[in-house]
């Protein structure tokens, strides 16, 4: 009676014995975990967040892209810049020195130019300099001293430049006489202007009342650079309000604050102010946030990308990105994760086999997905000789083509796309049941016990069993010389990890039922 109670608990307890067994037999394929990238395609600006935005206007500086300079240059590199351009403008207060000899004797002069642009050489007579360059003045002196004094082989040296006062006046944050030179152009000068002073048309009044209009955003941003002028003593410049200042945000490439003329419309400021739409845009949900000057607030207008609506003065345009679900593809091989702090070195371990997941827009091209990881890939990734999986195919792609921009035909981004990046064929892959599973650097000449001996060995449930194949997945012999970019993968001893499994297993039966059987005994269960 008493084996009749005690069988079923038995039963029960190897069965649940059992059934961890065979769950834990099951042979799993091992994941490669790997970081994930997204494509900058991707824009996580929500429409309905426009009050977290928390848009601002760009300063007058940021609109044109002006830099603050920490130190100005010092007036010795100056004086350098301007010999060494035989252009450089003629300006009040440069200094020269002019060498001749006088029969046998050695002269020396020292010339300023006046306020007036006049240089005066003593016994000689007086050069009107104004709107002459450099290498101009210069001949002319030279000419003038040669007439009075014959053979007299002058040479003309440039000193020291001079530095006059420009006023900078109208929608500043202050009204300034900034101390400049005559390599100084019109762009140093107007960084006192307020947040709203018009870039476009910059006024420029020299000295006898002649009015110039120069457009700063052309000049920088367009590199028209005459219309950033070389500014000349006497001038005042002059900023004004702008008449249209436009704030841009969202899926687009170049975000800001644009100031557009009076007649050009809502694709005109998208296209050639804001460097045209991400092609994750919404065109059909764009919105403006204009500003309504009796209520003081911001009211909301929806429109699309051809609409011909009329931008006003302090509009916000916001492009929203679609509603899209994100498809991706697997990069492994020879890439490493530029965020990972690991010290590994190939020195000691050889270089790590890596893995990455891309999330890519719809219709993203293999050109535009290696423009973004491209700092992944290091010296031993064997660019050429790439190639993708897809459907199970195999397609080659030489990547270095892509990268010097010498490609012909490019190809869409499919889910499920696998590409590979072999190693420089100067490394030998070490996979399986090894104790340190990485690529290692190539020596000719050697055979598989090599390398897996840099991989740490064998592990203890590595089989006999070892599978070599070559760069282009022929098997290979395990008595032959391992050649380079070659996979040496080490399978696992399933029958030994079984049986022991199952010994342990059965140990742990075998004793338990002892407990159970004791524990029984000792409360008299029959």
């Amino acid at each position: 009676m008493r084996l009749k109670a005690r069988k079923p608990i038995i039963v029960v307890l190897a069965l649940i014995f059992l059934l961890n067994f065979s769950l834990y037999s099951v042979d799993n394929e091992q994941n490669i975990s790997g970081f994930v990238v997204n494509s900058p395609i991707y824009s996580n600006f929500d429409i309905n967040e426009l009050d977290a935005l928390n848009i601002e206007q760009q300063t007058f500086n940021e609109q044109l892209g002006l830099i603050e300079l920490d130190s100005e240059i010092d007036p010795s590199t100056l004086l350098l810049i301007a010999i060494s351009d035989s252009n450089y403008p003629i300006t009040p207060g440069d200094t020269f020195r002019i060498d001749y000899l006088d029969g046998n004797q050695e002269k020396e002069l020292v010339l300023q130019v006046d306020s007036e642009y006049n240089v005066n050489i003593p016994l000689i007579g007086t050069i009107d300099a104004e709107d002459m360059v450099l290498s101009q003045l210069i001949e002319t002196i030279k000419n003038n001293i040669s007439t009075y004094y014959a053979f007299s082989s002058p040479q003309v040296s440039l000193i020291s430049i001079g530095v006059f006062s420009v006023k900078v006046v109208g929608e500043v944050m202050t009204s300034s006489t900034i101390a400049v030179n005559g390599l100084t152009r019109l762009s140093e000068v107007v960084k006192v202007a307020s947040a709203y002073a018009n870039t476009r048309d910059v006024k420029i009044i020299d000295k006898y009342g002649t009015i110039k209009h120069y457009d700063l955003y052309l000049a920088l941003k367009k590199g028209e650079i005459d219309q950033n002028p070389l500014l000349k003593a006497g001038d005042t410049v002059v900023l004004r309000q702008a008449d249209k200042i436009v704030n841009v945000y969202g899926n687009i490439y170049k975000p800001g604050t644009f100031q557009p003329k009076e007649n050009e419309t809502l694709q005109d400021i998208l296209s050639y102010y804001a460097g045209g739409l991400l092609s994750s845009a919404d065109l059909n949900n764009i919105l403006i946030s204009r500003y309504d000057v009796e209520t003081n607030t911001y009211k909301q207008i929806r429109t699309n990308y051809d609409s011909d609506i009329k931008i006003k003065n302090l509009d916000k345009i916001i492009i929203p990105n679609i509603a899209i679900v994100q498809n991706s593809i697997t990069i492994e091989g020879a890439i490493v994760d530029v965020n990972s702090n690991s010290t590994t070195t190939a020195s000691l371990l050889g270089m790590s086999r890596g893995s990455m997941i891309y999330k890519f827009f719809p219709g993203e091209t293999l050109n535009d997905m290696l423009k973004t990881i491209s700092a992944r890939f290091t010296s031993t990734s064997d660019l050429a000789h790439s190639y993708i999986i897809r459907d199970g195919k195999r397609i080659s792609v030489n990547l270095l083509s892509y990268l010097e921009n010498d490609i012909k035909d490019d190809f869409v981004l499919e889910a499920g796309d696998k590409l590979i990046i072999p190693f420089d064929q100067k490394y030998v892959n070490v996979q399986g049941e090894v104790e340190r599973a990485n690529a290692y650097t190539y020596e000719p000449n050697k055979k598989v016990s090599y390398y897996i001996a840099l991989a740490g060995g064998k592990t203890d449930d590595a089989s006999n069993k070892i599978r070599i194949t070559d760069s282009n997945g022929e098997q290979l012999g395990t008595d032959e010389y391992i050649p380079s970019g070659a996979t040496i993968y080490v399978e696992e001893d399933k029958f030994s990890t079984n049986v022991a499994t199952v010994a342990s297993i059965i140990s742990i039966i075998y004793y338990s039922a002892l407990i159970i059987n004791t524990s029984l005994d000792i409360f008299g269960v029959n």
